[in-house]
C-alpha cells in the first residue's frame, strides 16, 4: 500500500530466532497477561502487538511525528483518540518489561522495549494515537473491496481472522488450548453490538475451523509440540 500510495516508509526488521524464541515463551506462558488483556487477545498476539506499539512510539518520538494510525476497530479499543504523554509511555514501557520478565525474556538490550533514552529526550509535546475505524462506520468486506480497488492484493492466506499473519492460527488455537474461548470473541462482540457486523456472521467467524496446516507450520518453526 505503501508503494502504490507512493509514500516514503521504514521496514522494521528482527532476528527470525529471537521472535521465534519469544512467541515459544508466549505459548508457553498462563495468565503473562492481565484479564483483560487476555479477553481482548491471544497471548502471541498481545506480545506481538505490544512489541509493535513499543517501537511506532519510539519512532513517532524520533521522527516527530504527530500521531501514529492503528486499525483497531470498535471492538479492539474503546478509545477512539489516546493522547500520549511521557509519564504515560514510561508506564506503558515498565509495564511491558514486566510482562516479558513474566514469561522470562529480560530485554536488557532494548529489542522489544521502547528506548528509554527515547523517552527522556521526548520534548515538550507527545504523539497521539489514533484509532479512526472506531470513529468510522465500519465494514470489513467494504475495506477489503476498497483497497482491492487500489491496486493491494490479499495474500493467499486461509485464516478466518487475519490476512497477512501465518502465525494467528496457531496464537489462536494456544488460547483455546490454554484459556477455553476464542481470542476473537471479544472484538467480534464488540462489533456485533455497534451493529457492524451481524451476530450471525460474528458466530460464523467464531466457529470457522482454525487452518490445520498455518497451525503445524508454525508449530514446528516454535517448536512446540501439540495434540
Amino acid at each position: 500500500m505503501c508503494e502504490i500510495a507512493g509514500c516514503d516508509y521504514f521496514k522494521l526488521t528482527m532476528e527470525k530466532e529471537n521472535l521465534y524464541e519469544l512467541f515459544r515463551k508466549a505459548a508457553e506462558s498462563y495468565d503473562a497477561f492481565p484479564k483483560f488483556a487476555k479477553y481482548r487477545a491471544s497471548d502471541i498476539c498481545n506480545i506481538c502487538i505490544s512489541i509493535i506499539k513499543q517501537k511506532l512510539m519510539e519512532q513517532a518520538i524520533v521522527q516527530k511525528a504527530p500521531f501514529i494510525v492503528f486499525a483497531f476497530t470498535a471492538g479492539q479499543s474503546p478509545n477512539p483518540i489516546i493522547n500520549l504523554s511521557a509519564n504515560f509511555i514510561q508506564w506503558s514501557r515498565n509495564l511491558f518489561e514486566k510482562q516479558l520478565q513474566k514469561i522470562g525474556v529480560d530485554d536488557t538490550d532494548e529489542r522489544f522495549l521502547i528506548k528509554n533514552e527515547v523517552i527522556k529526550n521526548i520534548g515538550e509535546i507527545a504523539p497521539s494515537i489514533l484509532h479512526p475505524l472506531c470513529l468510522w462506520e465500519y465494514s470489513e468486506d467494504t475495506v477489503l473491496e476498497t483497497v482491492v480497488g487500489l491496486g493491494w492484493k490479499p495474500p493467499a492466506l486461509n485464516d478466518s481472522n487475519s490476512t497477512n499473519c501465518t502465525l494467528n492460527s496457531f496464537a489462536c488455537y494456544n488460547h483455546l488450548e490454554k484459556y477455553g474461548f476464542h481470542p476473537y470473541a471479544f472484538d467480534i462482540a464488540g462489533l456485533v453490538r455497534s451493529g457492524e457486523m451481524s451476530r450471525e456472521e460474528g458466530l460464523e467467524k467464531l466457529n470457522q475451523e482454525l487452518s490445520q496446516p498455518l497451525i503445524k507450520e508454525s508449530a514446528e518453526k516454535l517448536k512446540i509440540e501439540i495434540n
